[in-house]
């Protein structure tokens, strides 16, 4: 079979899975039955690519691995600019523009410490109540400004066979200029971490599960406290012509009410030279019993240096 029968497959494939992700969520989830029903639909989609996928990478794909940046345990120094635009709710709207700088520090002839810096700027817009209808606020009334400084630092093990694993710490600070562009209080995130080298099945392929505790450590009284386990399942994969596909759902629970926030997430990129790559991200919630948002969509730009 030629190759471009593969990709024409993968890519109607790849549709029908967004069309049923789709329908997911904009579904009302007190019929089970129906979910399930959906929900096995949207695994079968998911295994379909996942198989056109692996023929059209082992068809094409071009020999030797080229460092994306999308493996943690393989961090490079580099410099990411990230537009994200979020559909909180019916009653708001944020645009964020982050400044990323990842940094790598070899400890020994095995062990690497890898740091990042977030540094992001956001303007939200609000809604309010007028009679029975809401109006969006004048622009004069948007609340714009930095929001919550996080820093990172990961501890990277060496490779065992097919595994790595990674441990650390992430640290946020309220430094968010307005009520609703922050929470308002210092959090800790302690975090673990495991990958799994798949490249003997397909070439550039692995996967990982990333888990953090966040809580908050001290702030304004006055504010919401924090206590969420969030649980990261990742598959990334290569493709030809230095393209890649990576699924990242964070999955969040959060102790305080006893709720679940699980989203769908696609992120598909592009080394554009050796040294800058671009890409494309994607989230839908499915599962909102925990509000986090309703969809969001993230551009990045990063530099290698």
């Amino acid at each position: 079979m030629h190759i471009s029968l593969f990709k024409d497959c993968y890519l109607i494939a790849l549709y029908s899975f967004y069309i049923r992700i789709h329908k997911i969520s904009i579904f009302k989830f007190y019929n089970g039955y129906h979910f399930i029903m959906k929900f096995t639909n949207c695994i079968f989609y998911f295994l379909a690519i996942f198989l056109l996928m692996t023929i059209y990478n082992f068809a094409e794909l071009e020999k030797g691995e080229i460092n994306n940046g999308q493996d943690f345990t393989k961090p490079l120094p580099r410099l990411v600019v990230c537009c994200k635009y979020q559909d909180i709710s019916e009653f708001s709207r944020a645009q964020t523009f982050t400044l990323r700088a990842d940094k790598p520090f070899n400890l020994n002839e095995h062990w690497v410490v890898s740091t990042r810096v977030d540094l992001p700027y956001t303007d939200i817009r609000i809604k309010k109540l007028v009679g029975y209808r809401y109006t969006i606020l004048s622009p004069k009334k948007h609340e714009r400004g930095l929001s919550d400084l996080s820093f990172q630092a990961l501890f990277i093990t060496p490779t065992y066979g097919k595994w790595t694993f990674a441990f650390g710490l992430k640290l946020c600070f309220p430094t968010a200029q307005g009520k609703n562009l922050g929470s308002g209080k210092y959090q800790m995130l302690p975090t673990f971490s495991f990958k799994y080298d798949l490249k003997n099945w397909i070439n550039g392929a692995w996967c990982a599960l990333l888990v953090r505790q966040d809580f908050d450590i001290g702030g304004a009284r006055s504010r919401r406290s924090i206590n969420q386990t969030c649980l990261e399942p990742i598959f990334n994969f290569d493709l030809p012509y230095n393209w890649f596909v990576t699924l990242a759902p964070k999955i969040r629970y959060n102790w305080k009410h006893r709720t679940w926030f699980v989203p769908f997430d696609i992120q598909i990129g592009k080394m554009l030279t050796e040294k800058m790559v671009l890409s494309l991200e994607y989230k839908k919630r499915l599962v909102d019993n925990f509000p986090v948002f309703r969809q969001e969509i993230e551009l990045r730009l990063g530099y290698f240096f």
